[in-house]
Protein backbone atom coordinates (compact mmCIF):
# COMPACT_ATOMS: atom_id res chain seq x y z
CA UNK A 1 0.00 0.00 0.00
CA UNK A 2 3.11 2.44 1.13
CA UNK A 3 4.55 1.57 -2.85
CA UNK A 4 1.21 2.29 -4.16
CA UNK A 5 0.80 5.80 -2.21
CA UNK A 6 4.39 6.49 -3.09
CA UNK A 7 4.02 5.33 -7.13
CA UNK A 8 0.76 8.15 -7.08
CA UNK A 9 2.27 10.37 -5.20
CA UNK A 10 5.44 10.69 -7.57
CA UNK A 11 3.35 9.82 -11.11
CA UNK A 12 0.00 12.33 -10.78
CA UNK A 13 1.74 15.20 -10.82
CA UNK A 14 4.36 14.11 -13.84
CA UNK A 15 1.10 12.75 -15.64
CA UNK A 16 -0.51 16.43 -15.17
CA UNK A 17 2.26 18.33 -16.04
CA UNK A 18 2.24 16.51 -19.25
CA UNK A 19 -1.28 16.82 -20.10
CA UNK A 20 -1.05 20.52 -19.29
CA UNK A 21 2.30 20.95 -21.47
CA UNK A 22 0.05 18.57 -23.84
CA UNK A 23 -2.37 21.43 -24.26
CA UNK A 24 -0.07 24.32 -24.38
CA UNK A 25 1.85 22.85 -27.68
CA UNK A 26 -1.82 21.84 -29.31
CA UNK A 27 -2.97 25.57 -28.76
CA UNK A 28 0.63 27.20 -30.19
CA UNK A 29 -0.19 24.31 -33.09
CA UNK A 30 -4.02 25.81 -33.53
CA UNK A 31 -2.72 29.48 -33.20
CA UNK A 32 -0.08 29.12 -35.50
CA UNK A 33 -2.41 27.30 -38.19
CA UNK A 34 -5.06 30.02 -38.12
CA UNK A 35 -2.50 32.64 -38.01
CA UNK A 36 -1.30 31.15 -41.63
CA UNK A 37 -5.36 31.30 -43.02
CA UNK A 38 -5.55 35.24 -42.13
CA UNK A 39 -4.53 36.98 -44.48
CA UNK A 40 -1.78 40.07 -43.96
CA UNK A 41 -3.29 42.67 -46.60
CA UNK A 42 -7.33 43.47 -46.64
CA UNK A 43 -6.88 42.56 -50.82
CA UNK A 44 -5.04 39.47 -49.94
CA UNK A 45 -7.14 36.17 -50.43
CA UNK A 46 -7.53 34.17 -47.30
CA UNK A 47 -10.05 32.00 -44.99
CA UNK A 48 -11.12 34.82 -43.00
CA UNK A 49 -12.90 37.73 -42.90
CA UNK A 50 -12.46 40.50 -39.96
CA UNK A 51 -14.52 44.03 -38.63
CA UNK A 52 -12.58 46.85 -38.03
CA UNK A 53 -13.08 49.70 -35.30
CA UNK A 54 -11.27 52.66 -35.39
CA UNK A 55 -11.44 54.91 -32.04
CA UNK A 56 -9.64 58.13 -31.32
CA UNK A 57 -10.04 59.65 -28.52
CA UNK A 58 -8.46 62.52 -25.89
CA UNK A 59 -7.10 60.96 -22.81
CA UNK A 60 -6.56 62.83 -19.95
CA UNK A 61 -2.38 62.77 -19.02
CA UNK A 62 -2.15 60.71 -22.56
CA UNK A 63 -3.44 62.80 -25.39
CA UNK A 64 -4.69 61.24 -28.57
CA UNK A 65 -5.25 57.54 -28.07
CA UNK A 66 -5.87 55.61 -31.07
CA UNK A 67 -6.94 52.05 -30.78
CA UNK A 68 -7.94 49.69 -33.43
CA UNK A 69 -9.76 46.48 -32.63
CA UNK A 70 -9.79 43.71 -35.74
CA UNK A 71 -12.60 41.12 -35.49
CA UNK A 72 -11.75 38.35 -37.46
CA UNK A 73 -14.56 35.29 -38.83
CA UNK A 74 -14.98 32.75 -41.24
CA UNK A 75 -17.44 33.17 -43.93
CA UNK A 76 -20.76 33.14 -42.60
CA UNK A 77 -23.39 30.21 -43.35
CA UNK A 78 -26.74 30.81 -45.13
CA UNK A 79 -29.83 29.38 -44.00
CA UNK A 80 -32.63 29.03 -46.66
CA UNK A 81 -36.05 29.43 -45.38
CA UNK A 82 -39.60 29.95 -46.69
CA UNK A 83 -42.67 31.46 -45.80
CA UNK A 84 -45.56 33.51 -47.87
CA UNK A 85 -43.36 36.38 -48.74
CA UNK A 86 -40.79 34.29 -50.38
CA UNK A 87 -37.36 32.77 -49.87
CA UNK A 88 -35.29 34.79 -47.24
CA UNK A 89 -31.43 33.79 -46.75
CA UNK A 90 -30.54 34.87 -43.20
CA UNK A 91 -26.23 34.40 -41.98
CA UNK A 92 -24.86 32.42 -39.84
CA UNK A 93 -22.31 33.54 -38.09
CA UNK A 94 -19.50 31.37 -35.72
CA UNK A 95 -17.80 33.10 -33.07
CA UNK A 96 -14.36 34.55 -33.83
CA UNK A 97 -11.31 32.85 -34.15
CA UNK A 98 -9.15 35.57 -32.87
CA UNK A 99 -9.30 39.52 -31.83
CA UNK A 100 -6.90 42.09 -32.34
CA UNK A 101 -6.30 45.27 -30.33
CA UNK A 102 -3.87 48.03 -30.54
CA UNK A 103 -3.59 51.00 -28.78
CA UNK A 104 -1.31 53.78 -27.74
CA UNK A 105 -0.22 55.10 -24.45
CA UNK A 106 0.99 58.71 -25.28
CA UNK A 107 3.58 58.80 -27.76
CA UNK A 108 5.99 56.44 -26.17
CA UNK A 109 4.12 53.31 -25.97
CA UNK A 110 2.42 50.71 -28.12
CA UNK A 111 0.87 48.02 -26.61
CA UNK A 112 -0.88 45.06 -29.19
CA UNK A 113 -2.67 41.98 -28.00
CA UNK A 114 -4.25 39.03 -29.34
CA UNK A 115 -7.50 36.93 -28.15
CA UNK A 116 -7.32 33.48 -29.96
CA UNK A 117 -10.65 31.84 -29.09
CA UNK A 118 -11.34 28.09 -30.05
CA UNK A 119 -15.46 26.77 -29.97
CA UNK A 120 -16.37 29.92 -28.33
CA UNK A 121 -13.57 29.90 -25.78
CA UNK A 122 -10.37 31.98 -24.90
CA UNK A 123 -7.46 29.53 -25.41
CA UNK A 124 -4.61 31.96 -25.56
CA UNK A 125 -3.71 35.82 -24.39
CA UNK A 126 -0.67 37.47 -25.97
CA UNK A 127 0.37 40.60 -26.55
CA UNK A 128 3.00 42.72 -26.48
CA UNK A 129 4.00 46.17 -25.25
CA UNK A 130 6.82 48.41 -26.08
CA UNK A 131 8.15 52.17 -25.24
CA UNK A 132 8.83 53.76 -22.07
CA UNK A 133 6.51 52.50 -19.44
CA UNK A 134 6.59 48.62 -20.36
CA UNK A 135 8.72 46.41 -22.40
CA UNK A 136 7.28 42.91 -21.78
CA UNK A 137 5.49 39.94 -24.01
CA UNK A 138 2.97 37.68 -22.45
CA UNK A 139 1.15 34.70 -22.76
CA UNK A 140 -1.97 33.04 -20.82
CA UNK A 141 -2.92 29.72 -22.02
CA UNK A 142 -6.43 28.29 -20.92
CA UNK A 143 -7.82 25.18 -21.58
CA UNK A 144 -11.85 24.91 -20.88
CA UNK A 145 -11.89 28.82 -19.64
CA UNK A 146 -9.31 27.53 -16.67
CA UNK A 147 -5.69 28.65 -17.11
CA UNK A 148 -2.86 26.29 -17.73
CA UNK A 149 0.36 28.47 -18.04
CA UNK A 150 1.62 31.97 -18.06
CA UNK A 151 4.71 32.93 -19.83
CA UNK A 152 6.35 36.26 -19.56
CA UNK A 153 9.34 37.09 -21.78
CA UNK A 154 11.42 40.13 -22.63
CA UNK A 155 11.49 41.00 -26.53
CA UNK A 156 15.08 41.02 -27.96
CA UNK A 157 14.99 44.85 -28.35
CA UNK A 158 13.87 45.56 -24.93
CA UNK A 159 16.82 43.29 -23.04
CA UNK A 160 18.93 46.55 -22.38
CA UNK A 161 15.84 49.13 -22.22
CA UNK A 162 15.01 51.23 -19.60
CA UNK A 163 11.22 51.71 -18.21
CA UNK A 164 9.67 53.35 -15.60
CA UNK A 165 7.87 49.97 -14.56
CA UNK A 166 9.13 46.51 -15.38
CA UNK A 167 7.74 42.66 -15.03
CA UNK A 168 10.29 40.23 -14.75
CA UNK A 169 10.56 37.07 -16.52
CA UNK A 170 8.61 33.57 -15.68
CA UNK A 171 7.37 30.49 -16.72
CA UNK A 172 4.82 29.26 -14.67
CA UNK A 173 2.26 25.64 -15.01
CA UNK A 174 1.16 25.47 -11.37
CA UNK A 175 1.27 27.99 -8.44
CA UNK A 176 0.06 30.85 -9.97
CA UNK A 177 0.83 34.22 -7.82
CA UNK A 178 -2.22 36.23 -7.26
CA UNK A 179 -1.42 38.62 -10.20
CA UNK A 180 -1.26 36.10 -12.42
CA UNK A 181 -5.23 34.84 -11.86
CA UNK A 182 -6.12 38.61 -11.47
CA UNK A 183 -4.91 39.34 -15.23
CA UNK A 184 -6.36 35.94 -16.11
CA UNK A 185 -9.52 36.61 -14.91
CA UNK A 186 -9.41 39.91 -16.68
CA UNK A 187 -8.54 38.34 -20.26
CA UNK A 188 -11.23 35.87 -20.04
CA UNK A 189 -13.83 38.53 -19.07
CA UNK A 190 -12.37 41.00 -21.75
CA UNK A 191 -12.38 37.99 -24.63
CA UNK A 192 -16.09 37.45 -23.66
CA UNK A 193 -16.89 41.47 -23.99
CA UNK A 194 -15.57 41.34 -27.21
CA UNK A 195 -17.53 38.70 -28.56
CA UNK A 196 -20.52 40.24 -27.10
CA UNK A 197 -19.11 42.97 -29.53
CA UNK A 198 -18.77 41.10 -32.19
CA UNK A 199 -22.48 39.82 -32.02
CA UNK A 200 -23.68 43.77 -32.56
CA UNK A 201 -21.21 44.33 -35.59
CA UNK A 202 -23.30 41.65 -37.33
CA UNK A 203 -26.02 43.13 -36.43
CA UNK A 204 -24.56 46.98 -37.39
CA UNK A 205 -23.64 45.83 -40.73
CA UNK A 206 -27.36 45.16 -41.54
CA UNK A 207 -28.40 48.65 -41.18
CA UNK A 208 -29.61 50.38 -44.23
CA UNK A 209 -29.58 47.82 -46.73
Amino acid sequence: MKLLCLFLFITIPFFALYSQNNAVDEINKYCEELNGNIPTEQNEPGNYLFHKIIFETNVRAIGLQITEVKFFYSQPEEEVTEDGEGTKFKRKYLPPPKVTVNYNIAASEIVSAEYYYRNGNLVLYHSISKGAYYCTEENYYYDNNKLVKVKVTLPADCKDKETLESRPAFERSDNFSKTDLRLSDKHLKTAAEYKKIFDNLVELEKLGK
